[in-house]
């Protein structure tokens, strides 16, 4: 870790998507960087922010979720913060695809008020790139990702993940689909409450949970099929168990399958494996360091704030 100075030691307040503020807060704390976390969820973060004394004696609001309007003027215009926008995913796409007044206020303050801009993966950064933003690129990498490989287990589980209210996004209609063509194989939703969802009795709906690590010792296998994706924390959590992925994207040590039949075919063939996901725990382990991130994160802030040369500063 390089010994880079920060003027008047600067204090960061991470705010955002409430799911990942602390994992941001923790690689920041990592780099060296007195950071702190408000968990609000955004529709009332704003409000939030006003009467913070964590928010207000802040010098940099540290935000999780790239584009945020509503968060980005309280911050910027009303108090005075200078801006980092944290970019996941589905930001990307609205970004991208929005119109109107609200859209042009976003692309101006992405343009003129904001410090920094990171991307959760290259492959956000390249999106970005194309809509007229230069990101660096820094994963969000939760603790979680630190793991040994664990045994199968004696009997075949699936796991996957939605929210209530974006079931179609990350492909739960295909899941409960399989689910009801597999009715020997038990599937556990995380994250979902199963909230006008039908009821299927091999679909165990576990809702948030704090921690994963008894739900990855009782799966085989984890199934991810969103509409869009950065890098999701849940695939290398099951990598890094030993646990086999199904995606629809391209990712090492995955299975690559995007279709109803194709992911039957893949549940299929994991399900006559015996051993763990060893390569892939292994693959996790050698690609992925929350510390080299939080240093990627030291550096991004050196440029913006330290003392020496500083992309912006006011």
């Amino acid at each position: 870790m390089s010994n880079m100075k920060f003027r008047n030691n600067l204090s960061i307040a991470v705010v955002g998507t409430i799911n990942w503020v602390e994992v941001a807060a923790n690689l920041l704390r990592c780099g060296g960087l007195q950071a702190r976390s408000i968990r609000a969820g955004r529709r009332w973060l704003p409000f939030r922010m006003l009467f913070s004394w964590r928010f207000l004696s802040a010098d940099v609001a540290h935000i999780v979720w790239g584009g945020d309007v509503a968060v980005s003027l309280v911050a910027r215009h009303l108090l005075r913060k200078k801006m980092v926008w944290h970019w996941l995913g589905s930001d990307v796409v609205q970004y991208a695809n929005e119109r109107g007044f609200r859209q042009s206020l976003r692309r101006y303050l992405a343009a003129h008020h904001v410090a920094a801009h990171l991307a959760d993966s290259p492959e956000l950064a390249e999106e970005l790139k194309s809509l007229g933003i230069e990101a660096s690129v820094c994963r969000l990498l939760p603790n979680s990702i630190e793991a040994n490989v664990m045994p199968l287990p004696d009997r075949f589980r699936v796991l996957s993940y939605w929210a209530d209210n974006r079931k179609a996004f990350y492909g739960g209609d295909i899941i409960l689909e399989l689910a009801s063509q597999m009715p020997d194989v038990e599937f556990l939703i995380a994250g979902a409450y199963g909230k006008d969802a039908p009821v299927l009795p091999n679909v165990n709906y576990l809702g948030k949970l704090s921690n994963l690590e008894e739900i990855y010792r009782k799966t085989s296998v984890f199934l991810r099929l969103p509409e869009h994706d950065s890098l999701s924390a849940m695939v290398l959590e099951a990598l890094a168990r030993g646990r086999y992925v199904i995606y629809n994207k391209d990712f090492p040590y995955c299975h690559r399958a995007d279709t109803l039949e194709h992911v039957r075919a893949k549940l299929e063939e994991i399900r006559r494996l015996t051993e763990p996901n060893r390569a892939g725990s292994e693959f996790v382990r050698e690609r992925f360091s929350l510390q080299r991130e939080a240093e990627s994160l030291e550096r991004v802030y050196a440029d913006c704030f330290g003392d020496g040369p500083s992309l912006l500063k006011r």
